[in-house]
């Protein structure tokens, strides 16, 4: 969790900034090798999980569970909240823009947002094991 808001934080200001020194493909093709990179430890250590008991092999997708009204609720109920969790993220520069900022620094909206979601997850946490 905090790496992926680490992440969150840092790389929208470095794509900012990427952009305009480079431009946007090699902005994009910059910030995938970083990613890569970071991610290169997780990729070698990761073994394939070999379960000791075969599975059953079923359909590919099951919609019994549509026929249960609770089970329906909370789908629905789930693809609202990450709906409202995650738009956000793609207006705020947009918001920025419109209250008269610079380019620069409505694109720290998004850094800011996952500052303040970091800062939200490490208290509650906090608050949590008490």
């Amino acid at each position: 969790m905090l790496t992926l808001n680490l992440g969150g934080i840092v790389f929208p200001i470095v794509s900012y900034w990427l952009i305009v020194a480079v431009g946007f493909p090699w902005a994009v093709r910059i910030i995938t090798s970083l990613v890569l990179l970071a991610s290169g430890s997780t990729l070698y250590t990761l073994q394939p999980y070999h379960p000791s008991i075969p599975q059953k092999r079923g359909p590919f997708i099951r919609l019994d569970g549509c026929k249960d009204a609770s089970y329906c609720t909370f789908v629905v109920g789930a693809i609202l909240g990450l709906v409202g969790g995650f738009v956000p993220f793609f207006y705020i520069p947009v918001y920025g823009l419109s209250l008269g900022l610079r380019t620069e620094l409505a694109s720290y909206f998004v850094s800011a947002m996952n500052m303040a979601a970091l800062i939200g997850g490490f208290s509650l946490t906090v608050l949590a094991s008490r």
